[in-house]
């Protein structure tokens, strides 16, 4: 063992990569000056914190989050940075001191929740990695070998425990990173190489779990995989300098995972606030030497063609994960439009209730949109607020929110779609309100014209149904003659324009409201801006809409229309097109021949489509039982107070 050990000390140095983003040269000094006075910064999103406790890991200092990064030891890799800057020995002390005073107060027993959080042991396990290669250059000693070979087994024994795994989640796959290059950098212990047969098999798995065949992310939030392609293009360059055999397979799902990010950003650069999304820029430098095939579209889509380059068409269908995106040119000018349209319910993970919902870039902006996430604290009536169907740009039943619970799981997503150049049609279907089938259909007609229709059958007669459109809050909204339109200091952008029940809809706008929360949008942290919230609204058993959005309100396009049952025409210019519906899908006929189309098959919305059928007698059944159940309770009460009376 000795022998191993110096083999060890001697061995080639094992670069161990950055879990966040390094600071800049001249941030990077003072930040690591301030950690030798206690004084922790983290991001812009909190103040440089001076922590004065005894016991700095249990301080009740910011939030959660703030804890959270505590815990994961940022600071020892901010120091690691300014040491191999700098050759600062005092930072490295520095490290050290707050190794052994982490390991001194959490373990093996902690009283802070996010000492053994799943996530913080994850990356503060890549922390003491790389602290150990480090360390083992210049400070050998086998005490402190010790202190670091018991605290790593540790860390993989927790790792390791199925009770405490994150299957099917993001933190999972950090997990699996963590103990993977554990298993490297410790390989000299006799538990190692079952380290790295276990990360590797659940990895794999994760991959799998976490994104579909067709490269989309299936946690309902794009701005993950910005961190997870920082994290997994880390992960590729480790393993390509050990581990070649891995980096070929990972670089092919990478192939299919960049595709989907490219696509999912607005024309301006930024991440789009779908889910639990921030809306917001990525910076590509981060990434550690990805490939120039995939450095590239993204470099493109980052930058609005100023950089970069792209060999991708403009729109893109991911039946898999659930994800429509349209746009009329790849380029960015005032012309550029984009369509995202999304209905997928894989897990509960970072979940909206935002099945069939849109979002809309054009006039070199956002126009309609999502919420976004304010923060993760779901008691507060703003993160109940902006993850609410009414925060989404589809349509609300009876004012209330879907219904997702594990057992929906699987009863949202698209079903039907065809690209070509004349327009590009998609459709979906969500089961995730009790008893009731919500069918989206949108055409997009480029570059400035999309229809989108809207079929709800219910289970009872007063139902009331809203479809509701969220404005980008630099917009103003007015509503002319049924018809709602939208701009920016006095300029037009777009109206929606009512094609059915233009009679009988009820149009609204609400903006900043505040009992209950209506009419705001998060476009920064925990923060809420006032935006226009506005809605087309119907009453009765079942429910069509169908609505012109016109990106040049002025001028609008005329498009004829006309539905009649299962039967849906329209025009424009030289083109006619038939929608015929049937229960789960759609064909397509243009100018009198018919277009092959593309079908998603969805076994748990089949399922839902037929209980929906039968859900009002089974209602009409379960209240008439309950009802039975109520008189015979009251009788035999009767029957007990007549027996004492006796």
């Amino acid at each position: 063992m000795e022998k191993t050990i110096e083999n060890v000390k001697d061995r080639q140095y094992i670069r161990v990569f950055n879990i966040y983003e390094p600071l800049k040269d001249k941030v990077l000094r003072p930040v690591c000056d301030d950690i030798l006075d206690d004084i922790y910064y983290k991001n812009k999103r909190y103040p440089a914190t001076k922590v004065n406790e005894a016991n700095m890991w249990t301080a009740n200092i910011n939030d959660r989050s703030w804890r959270f990064w505590l815990h994961t030891l940022t600071m020892i890799e901010q120091l690691m940075d300014g040491y191999r800057e700098y050759n600062e020995p005092a930072y490295m002390e520095k490290a050290m001191a707050l190794f052994f005073d982490w390991n001194e107060h959490n373990y093996p027993e902690a009283e802070s929740e996010m000492a053994w959080h799943d996530h913080s042991t994850a990356l503060r396990l890549i922390m003491i990695c790389r602290l150990f290669e480090e360390w083992k250059q210049d400070h050998w000693d086998t005490e402190t070998l010790s202190t670091f070979t018991e605290l790593a087994s540790a860390h993989c024994a927790k790792l390791s425990d199925p009770d405490f795994y994150m299957e099917k989640h993001n933190h999972g796959l950090d997990q699996d990173i963590a103990m993977y290059i554990a298993s490297r950098v410790f390989n000299f212990l006799p538990e190692a190489e079952d380290w790295y047969q276990l990360a590797t098999k659940r990895f794999w798995k994760q991959i799998e779990d976490l994104f579909a065949p067709d490269g989309s992310y299936l946690e309902h939030s794009p701005d993950y995989i910005y961190d997870l392609s920082d994290r997994l293009f880390k992960f590729l360059d480790f393993l390509k300098r050990y581990e070649i055999k891995e980096y070929e397979k990972l670089e092919a799902v990478l192939d299919k995972l960049v595709r989907f990010f490219v696509y999912t950003f607005q024309p301006t650069g930024l991440i789009p606030p779908v889910g639990d999304s921030a809306n917001r820029p990525i910076n590509v430098a981060k990434f550690d030497n990805p490939p120039a095939h995939l450095l590239n579209p993204l470099l493109f889509v980052t930058t609005g063609g100023e950089k970069g380059e792209i060999d991708y068409k403009t729109d893109a269908v991911f039946p898999d994960g659930g994800y429509a995106i349209f746009r009329n040119q790849w380029g960015l000018d005032a012309k550029t439009v984009q369509l995202f349209f999304h209905s997928s319910f894989h897990s509960r993970v970072h979940k909206h209730h935002d099945d069939l919902s849109i979002n809309l870039f054009g006039h070199g902006q956002p126009l309609l949109v999502d919420a976004g996430k304010y923060n993760y604290d779901y008691k507060t009536p703003e993160r109940q607020y902006v993850v609410s169907n009414k925060a989404h740009n589809t349509v609300v039943v009876d004012n209330k929110n879907t219904e997702i619970i594990r057992m929906n799981i699987g009863k949202s997503g698209l079903t039907t779609y065809h690209l070509n150049e004349a327009f590009n049609y998609v459709s979906g279907i969500q089961c995730l309100y009790p008893g009731v089938m919500h069918r989206r259909m949108i055409l997009y007609v480029k570059p400035g014209d999309i229809i989108v229709l809207d079929y709800l059958l219910g289970y009872k007669d007063d139902h009331t149904f809203e479809q509701t459109f969220n404005f980008d809050p630099s917009l103003e909204c007015s509503v002319e003659e049924n018809r709602i339109q939208a701009g920016n200091n006095g300029t037009p952008y777009l109206s929606l324009i009512p094609m059915v029940n233009e009679d009988t809809i009820e149009t609204s706008i609400i903006k900043g409201q505040e009992d209950p929360l209506v009419g705001w949008h998060s476009t920064d942290y925990a923060t809420l801006k006032e935006s226009c919230h506005s809605s087309f609204s119907q009453t009765g058993k079942e429910a069509r809409f169908a609505t012109h959005i016109s990106l040049s309100p002025s001028s609008p396009a005329s498009i004829p229309f006309k539905w009649e049952n299962d039967e849906i025409n329209l025009s424009w210019q030289d083109k006619n097109l038939k929608i015929i519906l049937t229960k789960q899908y759609e064909h397509l006929v243009l100018n009198g021949e018919y277009i092959a189309s593309q079908k998603v098959d969805h076994p748990k919305i089949t399922a839902a489509i037929k209980d929906q059928e039968i859900y009002e007698y089974r209602e009409k059944y379960r209240s008439e039982r309950q009802r039975r159940l109520r008189y015979q309770e009251q009788l035999e009460k009767a029957k007990e107070k007549l027996k004492a009376k006796q």
